[in-house]
């Protein structure tokens, strides 16, 4: 975790591998694999690190979380909603499964139910633009002009906030 956070994607994927040559069924190993494979855009790979790991791991939710993830990039959309089922069935604190089963639901062609998936996912971390802009697609969607320009004045403001802290210090 500590070479991810660093930025060293690959010594990280090392490490997890040499831990799992010592300790096969060391949770979290295939985990860590499977994010840097999804960091290198390798979602192939990605499923079958997290897929080990769910076997390893069945009860760890951000597991089912890159699972719902992985299947969105695959295009695998009812495999993704049913990860992403059993993540919010394990763990409704993180907002990142609302907001990904907000995306499956948008791609699915359900707004409505994208909606609340997004609403609920607003109201936890207000401050997330994708929530804002995955909101504004599925009320565009329901033909809701007013929410949907309330929504992308909503992303704007927090990129330019975002923008304005990313500033180096005088």
């Amino acid at each position: 975790n500590m070479l991810m956070q660093a930025n060293l994607p690959e010594l990280a994927r090392n490490a997890a591998m040499q831990a799992l040559k010592l300790t096969p069924q060391l949770p979290l190993a295939h985990f860590m694999i499977g994010e840097v494979d999804l960091f290198k855009s390798d979602v192939n790979g990605a499923l079958q690190e997290f897929e080990q790991e769910r076997a390893i791991n069945p009860a760890y939710p951000a597991t089912y979380d890159r699972l719902g993830d992985v299947y969105i990039h695959l295009g695998k959309y009812q495999e993704a909603q049913e990860a992403l089922t059993k993540a919010l069935s394990l763990d409704t604190s993180s907002t990142g499964p609302f907001i990904l089963m907000g995306k499956v639901l948008l791609l699915r062609g359900d707004a409505q139910t994208s909606s609340m998936y997004l609403r609920h996912a607003e109201k936890m971390d207000p401050n997330n633009y994708i929530t804002h802009a995955l909101l504004s697609q599925a009320y565009r969607k329901m033909g809701d002009e007013e929410d949907t320009k309330r929504e992308v004045d909503m992303v704007s403001k927090i990129h330019a906030a975002e923008r304005l802290t990313l500033q180096p210090a005088q």
